[in-house]
């Protein structure tokens, strides 16, 4: 049976802590998204920099000038790196011009076909996602009964897990087909492919986290939000021992977290192995699979997304997290280079990590959703045990995490007007944000722009200079000739 430390619950905070939690979850957002919109900024510049001074219509003499670098010419690691880049690059710029050929060749049957093609498989995917979705529901409805009949087998020792191992099952298994659904509809770039898989499987993987944390939240409150009666019923077997209904969500979200992590690891390394003994029996030299770009960009966001819901009732989780996301890069980078083959097909396009973190500050929007929600969200701290009130986190029985921060805050009366603006308008300071980053965007894109004009002006000036001398040399030049020709002309006189 899964059990944590005592002293890390929640319910171990006492109710002297209860600003510092709800100061530390604010700050928390607010930092989180200040330095996300940074990052967003900074790809955009770079993405932009490419796109002024890049010139797409000389793609060739480009990449043939500019090939090698001379640095890296007496390093034989570097420069076998640097060959293999250049052989990409030419084989993409290629195939990319290749695509461009047919795309204008085709005719408006060929594109209906693709059109109907791609809408029957949207609707599809979207079928797909209902099931997940019913799926993790059920799971949650029969998850004492699972659990029940486990026991009395040898899987007893981790028959807690079994939501957890379930919810992680069908995030591998909905991403798998949406994936394959995907590359079914033909897309015609590779960035165009990456871009249509990164969305589908992020909503697949958020939507269900989201189901998720919405059933554990119902059970925290103690109410009803969906039916008649609880998806998810508070856990009062003896041996969890569990005083709290948010001890009881830490505790899920949390082994949602470690299984995560364990299979993960487990499955990468064991498809490898496999795929391994298979080639060697085949005898065939070619076992790596292709780097999925799209799937573990999303589980990199989904993982650290459960990591940002579980600090909610499980602070401690920020100190163990690190440790967590060090090992994970780790493994990672050694699976990477070990178990990975460079993909067949890839993009010149500098707009994936543009796109990239759109979904990344998506995600934090949503995580800052949910630490509101939980501001404003009255638990019940009935317990099997007794009336824990004193024993149950920071929060009185049946009050609002922003209570007390309410009462510090009313105290002074600026801070109380502009709290009362925030938290009576919260479309708001959520327009706010969208402006503030479209402002910095805009302004990262004019210094960019302002930066490639006076680069061009210099440059301008300096041929402007070029052609002046020349004209100069020119004009001597045309002088000297006459002068010879006039003293050619006097000599016949003579």
């Amino acid at each position: 049976m899964f059990s944590m430390p005592c002293l890390l619950y929640y319910s171990r905070f006492d109710r002297l802590s209860d600003n510092y939690y709800s100061i530390t979850l604010i700050l928390f957002a607010i930092v989180s998204l200040m330095i996300s919109v940074h990052e967003w900024v900074q790809f955009d510049v770079i993405r932009k920099k490419r796109d002024l001074y890049e010139d797409k219509k000389k793609k060739y003499s480009r990449m043939v000038l500019n090939m090698w670098d001379w640095r890296n010419a007496k390093d034989n690691f570097e420069g076998r790196q640097q060959i293999g880049q250049i052989r990409v690059n030419l084989k993409v710029t290629l195939d990319e011009e290749r695509i461009m050929q047919v795309i204008n060749k085709r005719t408006n049957l060929e594109k209906s076909k693709l059109f109907i093609r791609r809408t029957t498989t949207q609707i599809i995917n979207a079928f797909i996602l209902l099931i997940g979705w019913g799926g993790i529901i059920t799971l949650s409805l029969y998850d004492k009964i699972i659990q029940a009949k486990l026991k009395t087998t040898s899987l007893s020792q981790v028959s807690s897990f079994v939501p957890s191992i379930g919810l992680s099952v069908i995030n591998q298994l909905v991403p798998m087909v949406s994936k394959k659904i995907t590359e079914y509809e033909a897309w015609d770039f590779q960035d165009q492919l990456v871009k249509q898989q990164v969305w589908r499987i992020y909503l697949a993987k958020i939507m269900n986290l989201a189901i998720f944390v919405l059933i554990n939240s119902e059970m925290a409150a103690g109410t009803t939000w969906f039916w008649d009666f609880p998806l998810l019923e508070f856990n009062t077997d003896a041996t969890t021992k569990f005083d709290c209904r948010e001890d009881f969500f830490a505790s899920n979200i949390f082994k949602q977290v470690l299984t995560e992590f364990i299979l993960k690891i487990v499955v990468t390394t064991a498809v490898a192995f496999v795929k391994k003994t298979l080639a060697v029996v085949r005898r065939k030299p070619q076992w790596k699979a292709e780097y999925e770009l799209s799937q573990e960009i999303v589980w990199l966001l989904y993982f650290q997304a459960m990591i940002w819901v579980a600090q909610l009732f499980f602070p401690f989780c920020a100190i163990i997290a690190p440790v967590m996301l060090f090992f994970l890069f780790k493994y990672c980078a050694l699976a990477l280079r070990k178990f990975s083959d460079r993909p067949q097909k890839s993009s010149n396009s500098s707009s994936t990590g543009f796109y990239i973190m759109i979904f990344l500050n998506m995600t934090l929007v949503l995580i800052a959703g949910l630490i509101v929600a939980f501001m404003s969200l009255e638990m019940n701290h009935s317990s099997w045990v007794s009336d824990s009130n004193n024993l149950c986190g920071p929060f009185g029985d049946g009050t609002q995490a922003k209570t007390s921060l309410q009462q510090m805050i009313f105290k002074y009366t600026g801070i109380q007007y502009l709290y009362l603006v925030l938290s009576n308008y919260p479309m708001l300071w959520a327009l706010g944000l969208v402006l503030l980053t479209a402002m910095l965007l805009r302004r990262s894109r004019a210094a960019k722009l302002k930066e490639y004009i006076e680069r061009k002006d210099v440059e301008y000036e300096t041929r402007i200079d070029e052609l002046q001398k020349s004209i100069v040399k020119l004009e001597k030049k045309i002088e000297r000739q006459k002068e010879q020709q006039q003293q050619q002309e006097q000599q016949l006189i003579m």
